[in-house]
């Protein structure tokens, strides 16, 4: 599933590169989010103006109107992301990365709001437990969180980490990686440690449209990260040890 600056979405068959005929709209906004839940029971479409939910398995609509005009009493959203093991969590970066929404995929009700003291750009959930690593300004801060809401107070990983702008967790939930201005940087996940660090993947330049360039392999300790200039990719193995 892809989301475009033309506003559409679009279904492609991984192994013969064919689109799917199916038609996805509501969106005013480029769409710059879009995901499945880990077992595909819901898909999860977000642009600046709207966020929407959808049967995963025929990506009819998931939300009644009531729903998703529930979670849209926001806007302004800059991200958004499903968590992992099945518990139906949607993170939301709204009102521009000021404030961070919890919501219900089962129920499309807001759990929680949290306002922010600098922007958040990226966001991503622990394939191994229901943490939300959140990259803000210069800081990366991990949040618990349950169907009742965030719990407690988030943990700060780094205030070092200027302009984040992609997150994603190792499919064990072991490490973090994150990408900024300064480029590529690994850490331990429970002690927030900093393993190693690539400066060859540093973006030359930085603004709301960098992209969001790294992903874990789910089951090998495999990272891919776009190269700076966004032309070329890397693929790295990358494990708790650096």
């Amino acid at each position: 599933m892809t989301g475009s600056l033309d506003r559409s979405i679009g279904l492609w068959e991984v192994e013969s590169g064919r689109r799917a005929p199916v038609n996805i709209t509501g969106h005013k906004e480029p769409v710059h989010s879009v995901e499945w839940t880990d077992e595909e029971a819901f898909a999860m479409t977000c642009s600046n103006d709207r966020v929407r939910a959808f049967d995963g398995c025929c990506l009819l609509t998931g939300w009644t109107d009531e729903m998703e005009n529930a979670v849209n009493q926001y806007t302004g959203f800059t991200s958004a992301a499903c968590s992992s093991q099945t518990t139906f969590l949607l993170a939301m970066s709204a009102e521009n990365g000021t404030r961070l929404v919890l919501a219900s995929l089962l129920s499309g009700a807001v759990l929680d709001s949290v306002p922010m003291s600098q922007p958040i750009h990226c966001l991503a959930w622990s394939p191994a437990e229901e943490l939300l690593a959140v990259g803000a300004g210069d800081s990366i801060l991990a949040f618990r969180a349950t169907q009742t809401g965030f719990e407690g107070a988030p943990r700060e990983v780094t205030c070092h980490a200027a302009n984040t702008h992609a997150l994603s967790f190792s499919g064990d939930g072991a490490v973090l990686a994150s990408q900024d201005s300064e480029g590529l940087k690994i850490w331990d996940t429970r002690s927030s440690l900093l393993i190693a660090t690539s400066q060859e993947d540093a973006q030359t330049t930085f603004n709301e449209h960098t992209t969001q360039g790294i992903a874990f392999h789910p089951t090998e300790p495999l990272l891919a990260t776009v190269a700076s200039g966004g032309n070329e990719f890397r693929i790295l193995e990358v494990s708790k040890d650096g």
